[in-house]
């Protein structure tokens, strides 16, 4: 959603950080996989091989980064650690790591986290919505 402005570099670092998440768990989700291939498309570029060498130094890649995009990414990041409905202790290890190296308050994480998990709540009631299927709250 908010990748297409990402520099090239960042680009690239964004991705081996996906991929990073992605792997966390030793199970990569099709959703996961899904994600990972739409933020390619999104950010036009190809679908790089994940370099876990390439990983540990992407979060660097942000450090002139202004805050708006260090925010973006860590929101995308939580959307994809999240999107096959479980946020496992790894995943939220790595979040934590990338939180911190990019300046993000614990406070200011999760009302991006709540933001994200209201979003899909918010998506799956126009779903059911519009598929006819009663909304509750």
């Amino acid at each position: 959603m908010y990748l297409r402005v990402l520099k090239d570099n960042e680009k690239q670092s964004f991705i081996q950080l996906a991929y990073s998440i992605m792997n966390a768990d030793n199970v990569i989700a099709d959703e996961e996989t899904k994600m990972i291939q739409a933020y390619c498309d999104e950010m036009s570029i190809t679908k790089p091989d994940y370099s876990a060498e390439k990983a540990k130094s992407a979060k660097d890649e942000f450090a002139d980064s202004d805050l708006a995009t260090r925010r973006s990414v860590y929101f995308e990041l939580y959307a994809l650690a999240s999107c096959d409905g479980s946020y496992d202790e790894t995943e939220q290890v790595i979040m934590n790591e990338i939180r911190g190296a990019f300046g993000i308050s614990r406070s200011e994480a999760q009302k991006l986290e709540k933001l994200y998990d209201d979003l899909q709540i918010t998506y799956n009631a126009i779903n059911n919505a519009i598929n006819g299927i009663a909304y509750e709250k």
